[in-house]
């Protein structure tokens, strides 16, 4: 059976986060049943992985229990190809949704050119309880070119993924989405976050902080993390980190260029 969307929830020991999540997206999605859920769990915890477990077989969705930190790009690939589908949403569980993001995700994804879609969305703890005080405006929807969407939600179409063969799992965590952005721009694909026209209406709230970014109080291992993804990045792309303003137009170049050679008979 082919699924119209594949909702894919990464998580790794946030279990009271993982169960807004899940609430806002069952709750906010139009059209379950053409849509087919997974939750991905990191956690090598036992404890943990039965928690989720219970959750998941509560709303009947499936798990991939990895019983091991495999690094966000391997279970984003994970997630991706567990079933049939046309599109695919990945979704990390410090975030919680609101009506009418899939609207504009699928807007978004209707347009022949894109490569990746992301949502405008309240960033940070102190945002996390921010909510729209007006009803979701369809009218006002808009799509803003971006280099590359926060990858705290993003959204692409299954044979995109296909094309620049999933996400590098070279890299384990933070700026995944900022290479998977890329490549699909060099593949003449452009990138987009959707919104509402000055921003009175925001489709989600994001708890965590920007990729590659590691706040100071972070654990060492995890600012080590950051570190060796963004030498590889760096590496990989020949560029700076962030990305610097001649890195980005020359990519927009490309992009324009692979997109012309696309789309010549």
């Amino acid at each position: 059976m082919q699924y119209n969307t594949l909702i894919g929830i990464l998580t790794v020991r946030r279990f009271d986060l993982l169960q807004e999540c899940l609430r806002h997206v069952l709750a906010n999605t139009p059209d379950l049943d053409s849509s087919f859920l997974v939750i991905a769990n990191n956690s090598t915890e036992p404890a943990y992985i039965t928690q989720v477990d219970a959750l998941a077989s509560e709303y009947g969705i499936a798990t991939i229990n990895h019983r091991r930190g495999r690094g966000t790009s391997a279970a984003w690939n994970a997630m991706t190809r567990i079933c049939d589908c046309r599109q695919v949403a990945i979704i990390s569980d410090d975030v919680i949704v609101h009506p009418g993001w899939m609207d504009g995700m699928d807007w978004v994804l209707s347009f022949p050119q894109t490569g990746v879609s992301g949502i405008r969305a309240w960033n940070g703890q102190n945002e996390w309880e921010r909510r729209n005080t007006l009803p979701f405006p369809p009218s006002l929807m808009d799509a803003q070119p971006i280099i590359y969407p926060c990858g705290f939600l993003l959204m692409y179409l299954r044979e995109r993924f296909e094309e620049i063969n999933g996400f590098d799992e070279n890299i384990w965590m933070g700026l995944e989405e900022v290479d998977f952005s890329i490549r699909m721009m060099q593949r003449g694909y452009g990138n987009y976050q959707v919104g509402i026209r000055n921003d009175v209406y925001k489709f989600g709230n994001h708890y965590g902080f920007a990729s590659g970014y590691y706040p100071e109080q972070a654990a060492p291992e995890l600012r080590e993390i950051a570190r060796r993804n963004i030498e590889y990045f760096k590496e990989k792309h020949q560029t700076e980190w962030p990305l610097t303003k001649e890195f980005e137009e020359k990519l927009k170049e490309e992009c324009a260029e692979a997109w012309t050679r696309r789309i010549k008979p």
